[in-house]
C-alpha cells in the first residue's frame, strides 16, 4: 500500500508541477513584457536628453511640457527613427521644430536647397545633448489658428518633415495659453 501511495503522490507532484510551469513561464513573461514596456516608456519621455515631458494621454504617443520660460510644448518622438517634433506658441508665432538624432560637429550648420521666405536657403543646425549630437529645423508661422493647426512638409535634402499638426490634441494647450492670460483687475485699468 505504501507504495502505491508514494505512487500516487508522484503523480499528483508531477501534475501539479505540469500545471505550475506554464503558469510560472507565463508570469515571468508577461513581467519582463512589464518591464520593457516601462524602459519604452522612459526611453519616450527622455529622448533627446530632455526632461520633464509627459504623455498627454495614457502611456504613449503625443507628450506634452512647460517650458521653464511658461510656453506650452507638444512633441511627438520616433524612437525607431530617432527624431523629436515639436511644437508650441511663442510670442504668438506658432513654432515647430523637428530633430533628427545623427552624428554631427555641434555648432555647425548645413545650408540646404530648400529656400524661406526670404529666397535663404534654410539651414539645419547641428546641436548637442546630453543624449549626442542632433540636426534640427526650425519653422514659424506668423498667422495660424489652434483650432486649424498647420501641416509642415518639407524635404531639407533627406531630413524629412511632413507633420500635420492638426492630428494633435491643442485643447490643453488653449487652455493653458487662456489662462496664462489672467489679470487682476488692477491691471486693466
Amino acid at each position: 500500500m505504501s507504495s502505491h501511495t508514494s505512487l500516487a503522490r508522484g503523480s499528483t507532484m508531477g501534475l501539479i508541477a505540469l500545471v505550475l510551469m506554464p503558469v510560472l513561464v507565463i508570469t515571468a513573461e508577461m513581467t519582463w513584457r512589464s518591464s520593457q514596456q516601462e524602459q519604452q516608456i522612459l526611453n519616450q519621455l527622455g529622448f533627446g536628453g530632455m526632461t520633464g515631458w509627459q504623455f498627454l494621454k495614457g502611456n504613449g504617443g503625443i507628450q506634452w511640457k512647460v517650458s521653464e520660460e511658461g510656453y506650452y510644448w507638444l512633441r511627438e518622438v520616433d524612437l525607431n527613427a530617432r527624431t523629436a517634433i515639436t511644437a508650441g506658441v511663442i510670442e504668438g508665432s506658432f513654432v515647430a521644430q523637428a530633430a533628427w538624432f545623427v552624428d554631427c560637429a555641434p555648432g555647425t550648420n548645413i545650408a540646404t536647397t530648400v529656400l524661406d521666405d526670404d529666397g535663404q536657403n534654410f539651414l539645419l543646425v547641428c546641436d548637442e545633448s546630453d543624449s549626442g549630437s542632433f540636426l534640427r529645423a526650425t519653422s514659424f508661422w506668423q498667422e495660424y489658428s489652434l483650432n486649424d493647426p498647420p501641416t509642415w512638409a518639407t524635404d531639407f535634402d533627406g531630413f524629412t518633415v511632413d507633420k500635420d499638426f492638426g492630428d494633435w490634441d491643442w485643447g490643453p494647450a488653449k487652455r493653458y495659453i487662456t489662462l496664462s492670460r489672467a489679470q487682476t483687475p488692477e491691471d486693466n485699468f
